[in-house]
């Protein structure tokens, strides 16, 4: 039987060898947006490896690989649509600004060593299913896949929300749908779908910690990708962005506050 260790020593080479390959390509061009689909890429490759080596429920996580591939493509071809249109993620933009012309490869290198890391880690819930040999389904995994459900759905709107306003080209703010409610809908429709894979873990043997898994997700999305995203979007937009700060929620989706008059 392969051993738990050696199921994470199989995601970390997976993942680790799709990094490098993905550096290699940025080398040529120039377009760190690339390492955000060997994200979403490594997750798959991750969920595969431990379905075919793990001795979990058979059905459990078949279901699991079914709802990791289903939520990881669509995110994958949703970065490569704006790989291949040379659109470069503002987060990324900004950190190769700060780092300046130094060593820039070699920091390039290590954010995507330590993106690849952060897809092992992440994986500790597809883990858990993978190693849990209890058949009986619960309550927990009916719900942890309506949860994905609903983030899957969330996060595909909002994503087409966006597409639809880039398309009219306003120049202006977007405002529309999910993005009435929350500054980044996609983010926290990301964070939704990875408490629902928490709750589907949670029945399997030390469930619990598969909550580290959207707790560090929270983590890197609000205090991490939100402030770099709003640091352009402040550059780009400037008042017009400022005054979408001062009524729409950043994260959490909920009805704009109305702005005082001015006195």
């Amino acid at each position: 039987m392969v051993t738990l260790f050696q199921m994470i020593g199989a995601s970390f080479v997976l993942v680790q060898l799709l990094m490098f390959i993905l550096w290699g390509i940025y080398t040529r061009q120039r377009n760190t947006a690339i390492v955000d689909v060997g994200w979403a890429v490594g997750f798959i490759l991750t969920m595969v490896a431990y379905f075919f080596l793990g001795y979990g429920s058979f059905w459990k996580t078949l279901l699991l690989l079914l709802m990791v591939v289903l939520w990881a493509s669509r995110l994958a071809f949703y970065l490569f649509d704006r790989l291949i249109n040379n659109v470069e993620d503002p987060r990324y933009a900004e950190l190769r600004k700060r780092w300046g012309d130094s060593n820039g490869d070699v920091k390039v290198l290590v954010l995507f060593v330590f993106q690849g890391v952060l897809v092992t880690v992440l994986t500790l819930p597809f883990l858990l299913v993978a190693c849990c040999p209890n058949p009986i389904w619960t309550g927990w995994e009916i719900f942890g896949a309506l949860l994905w459900a609903v983030g899957l759905a969330g996060e595909t709107y909002a994503d087409e929300n966006l597409r639809q306003y880039k398309a009219a080209q306003t120049g202006e703010v977007c405002k529309k749908g999910l993005w009435y409610y929350s500054r980044h809908p996609n983010y926290f429709f990301e964070w939704i779908i990875w408490l629902g894979f928490a709750f589907y873990a949670l029945s399997s043997t030390a469930g619990i910690l598969a909550f580290i898994s959207p707790a560090l997700m929270y983590y890197i999305l609000r205090y991490i990708s939100v402030p770099l995203t709003e640091a352009h979007l402040l550059q780009s937009k400037g008042e017009n962005y400022k005054q979408y700060q001062e009524t729409t929620n950043e994260f959490f989706p909920w009805f704009p506050a109305k702005k005082a008059d001015s006195p």
